[in-house]
């Protein structure tokens, strides 16, 4: 299970395809890739 957009994260495989965990803040983020 991955989470969302603003869902807590300690990293990026945490967070949902295209999503990468915001390390400073603590939640997922877009991470840049779209393609």
């Amino acid at each position: 299970e991955c989470k969302y957009l603003w869902g807590t994260c300690e990293k990026d495989e945490h967070c949902c395809e295209h999503l990468g965990c915001n390390k400073k803040h603590g939640w997922c983020g877009w991470d840049g890739t779209f393609g």
